[in-house]
């Protein structure tokens, strides 16, 4: 199929086509979402890409050996002698996981980026302090909101 021909297909024009083709701009949603109807085979799995689909089954999998490991750590947790602190906080750290995972919780995205903040910045000592001082702000924000139901009350900020 010539190029003027594909265009005209898609309702578009030879130059944007070039342009598409050579990177110089992106195509629209709209024109990805008419691509994926012509695709074909091996071609449908770029364009579903470009439009931001991801593999279900894919994320599945992950979801279940998270979880699966989760719940073997919790289980090997109860089993382990000489508790140490850390043991046990990493076996609590688990138990909530689990829980969350379980029952298929919305996850704040801020929370994901403070555990991975916490996985590249943990080994630090400094940062456990910026950890501490961070949940107590927050601590301090949720003070009452859990058993009245009422949004936290702001700061009043200090006049000089």
């Amino acid at each position: 199929m010539k190029l003027t021909e594909f265009a005209k297909l898609i309702a578009s024009d030879p130059g944007t086509i070039s342009r598409y083709e050579s990177g110089a701009i992106a195509p629209s949603k709209a024109a990805l979402l008419v691509l994926l109807l012509l695709a074909e085979g091996d071609e449908k799995q770029p364009i579903l890409d470009a439009l931001g689909v991801v593999d279900d089954s894919k994320i599945q999998e992950d979801f279940a050996g998270a979880r699966q490991a989760l719940e073997e750590y919790c289980r090997s947790s109860r089993k382990r002698s000489g508790k140490t602190k850390q043991n046990l906080v990493l076996a609590e750290f688990a138990k909530e996981a689990v829980a969350i995972v379980t029952g298929r919780e919305a996850v704040e995205p801020s929370l994901v980026k403070l555990v991975q903040l916490w996985r590249q910045y943990g080994s630090d000592s400094r940062i456990h302090q910026h950890f501490r001082t961070a949940f107590s702000y927050l601590e301090v924000a949720l003070t009452g909101t859990k058993s009245s139901g009422t949004q936290p009350v702001r700061a009043r900020r200090r006049r000089n």
